[in-house]
């Protein structure tokens, strides 16, 4: 109750959260971090900004949450190095939050991970991830691998790489239609 009611009125309690960022718990520095990360206050940049890469995924979420609203370039370097992580938690909240300030930045560094992984259940599974982030991100530059997504045949993983093509024929609605008629009309062609 008492978090909610200071994240409420994070702009007037941001100023006491950033002198309670140095406590040892962890779970102060989360909700420090969720107060300073609900204000529009922009003082705390150098103060939260060593806190994106905490060891608690907790914490570096809320430091993170706050970088991409007030230093988007720093924030986006930060998410790059989650996308890279073999950490699966790291790479699921780096795209959680990729999606939902709508960061087209990482574009690249997605497509770079969707085509260079492997065709294994667990890869796949994660392809999967990376897919719905690429859908709300929405960038045209996603069509060409999505579209050999659609075209790839596998004899041993058939029911992985099928719910696959299923995500990004469900991603495609979010894409421009002019786009996305020319690419299904190439692979109705194809097939």
């Amino acid at each position: 109750f008492l978090l909610d009611l200071a994240v409420r009125m994070a702009d007037a309690a941001a100023t006491e959260a950033m002198r309670r960022l140095g406590d040892t718990r962890w779970y102060v520095k989360r909700n420090m971090l969720l107060i300073i990360s609900e204000s529009s206050s922009g003082e705390a940049v150098s103060q939260v900004r060593p806190y994106c890469y905490h060891d608690n995924p907790k914490v570096s979420f809320y430091a993170l949450k706050y970088m991409l609203r007030t230093d988007e370039r720093y924030g986006v370097e930060v998410l790059k190095h989650y996308l890279r992580s073999s950490s699966g938690d790291k790479v699921e909240m780096a795209l959680r939050l990729s999606s939902t300030f709508g960061i087209t930045a990482i574009v690249p560094e997605l497509i770079t991970k969707l085509t260079k992984m492997d065709r294994r259940d667990a890869d796949l599974d994660n392809k999967i991830a990376i897919v719905k982030t690429l859908g709300q991100l929405a960038d045209p530059r996603a069509l060409g691998p999505l579209k050999a997504i659609l075209d790839t045949r596998s004899v041993f993983f058939r029911d992985p790489l099928k719910k696959l093509k299923e995500e990004v024929a469900h991603s495609l609605k979010n894409y421009p239609p002019d786009e996305v008629r020319m690419m299904i009309g190439s692979f109705l062609e194809k097939n």
